[in-house]
């Protein structure tokens, strides 16, 4: 009876790690913030800009992070009117041709602290987002257990179906002996559904469901089941990263150096410069006749990163990734223009 129990826990960590994900109500309210919601923007934008310039002798320097106090903003910027309108308009038009259902996008620019949200109310199933919420947690587990992430184990070929995504790339091998940090890197860089669901099947559901606990997380579905998100709510998970609210500095550096190394090329990182930096992670979901495909990230500009999630829903999953890479560029050249255009 034990076993039964035991292999069903697995199953079902399994799915909700490689298929589906959490809602993200909340995240972590670490401080309480009775500032006006300029204020906020305004202490936002100084800290991102000039918290690592206050004593540079002793701060540590990091590529992909900028550890600081998490503000939350409750406003939109004005400043972003025009590129919601146009993405808008984009997104309509695909709808009228059948090219798409619906599309959501967060953007979040840190060089001056301000935020847009469209379609904020959509929900969806990330699918393969919620990877990122597995490193995080094996991340947090390492710093509780040193040297686990130099344990090696060998993947045996698992006695539950591992599921199937259309947009695949290399993958671990049955009977050969991989580090953790390895399984690591193949479920965030190549999206491996292989390693992620090993991973988490030798995690143990009792310390994987303390650490979602930890992170505040919970579970919520739709009427069918379901768990759901939005896209703003998912880009609560890469914050956690950029400003290393969870895990240490160290972690959450070595965390976004993965995403910055994943191998999707169709979507957000299509069409933006070589020179620019993403540190992405993409996510299939949905069913065969109304198919998802996501996908968030941080965008390094000279002028400062943008956090930007482009989650859609459509009839081929083919047709997705041109949604997002569009979409990512249109905001690449928003910010760009403005950033570049001459001050009065």
């Amino acid at each position: 009876m034990k076993n039964k129990i035991s292999y069903s826990i697995t199953i079902a960590l399994v799915i909700v790690s490689c298929g589906l994900t959490y809602l993200i109500e909340e995240y972590i309210h670490h401080y309480i913030n009775q500032a006006t919601n300029k204020t906020i923007a305004l202490i936002e934008e100084t800290n991102s800009t000039e918290s690592s310039e206050l004593n540079p002798s002793s701060i540590k320097r990091f590529r992909f992070i900028k550890p600081h106090i998490l503000f939350d903003l409750k406003y939109e910027s004005p400043t972003f009117n025009g590129l919601k309108l146009k993405i808008k308009n984009y997104i309509e038009i695909l709808k009228k041709d059948h090219k798409l259902i619906n599309a959501s996008v967060y953007l979040r620019y840190y060089g001056h602290g301000t935020q847009m949200s469209l379609n904020p109310n959509e929900t969806y199933s990330p699918g393969s987002l919620f990877k990122v919420v597995n490193l995080i947690l094996y991340l947090k587990w390492s710093e509780q257990n040193p040297g686990l992430l130099d344990k090696k184990m060998v993947y045996n070929t698992p006695n539950y179906p591992i599921p199937v995504q259309t947009f695949n790339s290399r993958q671990i091998e049955t009977g050969k002996e991989y580090t953790i940090k390895e399984l690591l890197k193949y479920m965030v860089e190549y999206s491996d559904n292989k390693a992620t669901t090993w991973l988490v099947a030798n995690m143990g559901s009792d310390l994987y469901f303390k650490m979602m606990n930890e992170l505040h997380i919970p579970m919520s579905h739709t009427k069918e089941g379901l768990p759901i998100m939005s896209a703003s709510q998912y880009s609560q998970i890469i914050r956690i990263l950029y400003r290393s609210t969870y895990l240490n500095n160290d972690n959450s550096e070595f965390a976004l150096s993965l995403l910055n190394q994943s191998d999707f090329s169709l979507g957000l990182v299509k069409g933006l410069p070589d020179n620019v930096s993403v540190a992405h992670k993409f996510g299939e979901a949905g069913t065969k006749r109304q198919p998802e495909l996501h996908e968030s990230g941080l965008v390094y500009m000279d002028y400062g990163p943008y956090l930007v999630t482009i989650m859609t829903k459509g009839y081929k999953t083919t047709d997705l990734p041109l949604v997002i890479s569009t979409i990512s560029r249109m905001v690449y050249d928003d910010i760009s223009l403005k950033e570049e255009a001459p001050s009065n």
